[in-house]
């Protein structure tokens, strides 16, 4: 019942199994078994990676995955097989771990060297630090806004953020600037402001935000941003407000854009087209009033009771405008109307025998004392004929220009002319002494 059945027994030798697999002979059969390091069902092995269980290797240990295989290794300053590790203490290995003027101190798999007595690490040593960047060595010389920093033996100066240079000389970088070395990080919608040392940011009209991020404001949900009887379109950064053709606004008569680009003909001839908030209006020039389409004049010297004007001068109106001028006796200096002091410019006319006093606005002329008249002419007055002055018994008033001479002097001139009448008669007599004058109250006088 076999003839013609062939049975194909496969055997190890044929290497029915995976590489990494171990091949077994069975009774009429044979099995694969994957090696120590792989796993799947002999015909296929594949390597088993034992490092990404996570707990293989000590937690101070490293795992490295090979084919088939694994290997634990302590980290740095540990010692022991990969499963088992144990923190090696250097500071007790040898007294020269640390340099001098340091102790050592041991940490799970390192250790550090602390300077002692206010050294500090220099190049695998301790030295005492540089005094260079105390107050009283000002600062080291370097700049007022950097950093001074001391090291072993010398010092550091640093530029801070925001400026360069070589720290004994910094400079303000602008951020603002195009190609700045530094560049400022506002919005696209914000304005940069530099600063010593820094920049602000600061959001563009119709923005919101810190200057670095800036929104829209939605200015149409305002009721107030528009007047009544008109549109609001809000867009990036504004709004448009559409007025209505014909009707009159605070800014003047709604005209569309094409009757705008044509204003000498549709608008008065004293108004000027007015584009606003995205619409179009005919309004008054300044100087005028009225609804753009009709215009007059503004008295501004009216209407404000001359106050547009300084104080003494006049408001003069003109078409449009008005003029102010100083009162006569008054002049301008750009801003308000001064007084001329005529006397002291000398342009006055004052009569003989007079002095100039100014007065805000003019001047007066007052004659001297001893004169008498007005503005134009100052006349002697005569005191003697208008018994002003009282002479002594046996004496005679003389009138002088401006004035008269005193009695006592008087007296005591007719006392020497009697004198001298008498030496020409070769009369003998006896010379006037102080006495007599002193008598006189004269004594404090001198005649010639």
């Amino acid at each position: 019942g076999l003839d013609g059945l062939f049975l194909v027994v496969i055997t190890c030798k044929d290497n029915p199994c995976h590489i990494n697999a171990t091949c077994l002979n069975t009774i009429g059969s044979h099995t694969c078994t994957c090696k120590r390091g792989f796993a799947a069902n002999g015909s296929q092995c594949n390597d088993i990676d034992e490092c990404s269980a996570g707990d293989t290797c000590h937690s101070r240990a490293t795992c490295t995955n090979f084919i088939g295989d694994f290997l634990c290794s302590c980290q740095e300053g540990f010692e022991g097989d990969g499963f088992s590790c144990l923190d090696v203490d250097e500071c007790s290995l040898s007294n020269t771990t640390c340099p001098s003027f340091s102790t050592c101190i041991n940490s799970p798999g390192a250790y550090v060297c602390s300077c002692l007595n206010g050294t500090v690490a220099f190049n695998d040593t301790c030295v005492l630090p540089s005094p260079l960047c105390e107050p009283e060595f000002q600062n080291g010389g370097c700049h007022p806004d950097a950093n001074c920093t001391n090291t072993p033996g010398s010092f550091s100066c640093v530029c801070p953020l925001g400026m360069e240079g070589n720290g004994f000389d910094c400079q303000d970088v602008n951020e603002c600037e195009k190609n700045s070395t530094l560049p400022h990080s506002c919005s696209t919608q914000a304005l940069c402001l530099n600063t010593n040392g820094s920049y602000l940011c600061q959001c563009h009209d119709g923005y919101q935000g810190d200057g670095f991020d800036c929104d829209d404001v939605d200015e149409c949900q305002v009721a107030t941003a528009c007047s009544r009887n008109m549109t609001c379109s809000n867009i990036p950064g504004f709004y448009t407000c559409s007025c209505m053709l014909g009707v009159v606004y605070n800014e003047g008569t709604c005209v569309s854009e094409a009757t705008c680009l044509n204003a000498s003909k549709n608008c008065h001839a004293d108004a000027k087209c007015h584009p606003y908030q995205g619409s179009f209006y005919c309004q008054c020039a300044v100087g005028f009033e009225g609804n753009g389409t009709d215009c007059w004049d503004v008295d501004e010297c009216d209407q404000s009771q001359d106050e547009v004007c300084p104080a003494f001068s006049y408001c003069f109106n003109t078409n449009g405008s008005y003029t102010c001028s100083c009162w006569e006796g008054f002049q301008t200096n750009d801003t308000h109307c001064q007084n001329i002091d005529e006397c002291v410019t000398g342009n006055f006319t004052c009569p003989d025998n007079s002095t100039c006093t100014d007065l805000e606005g003019s001047y007066t002329c007052t004659c001297d004392p001893g004169f008498s008249g007005s503005r134009s002419l100052c006349l002697d007055i005569n005191e003697c004929s208008l018994g002003l002055i009282q002479c002594p018994n046996f004496s005679n008033c003389i009138n002088t220009i401006g004035s008269s001479l005193e009695p006592k002097l008087l007296t005591y001139l007719h006392y020497m002319i009697s004198i001298m009448n008498r030496k020409q008669q070769n009369t003998k007599y006896t010379c006037p002494t102080l006495h007599y004058a002193d008598s006189l109250g004269l004594s404090d006088k001198t005649y010639h």
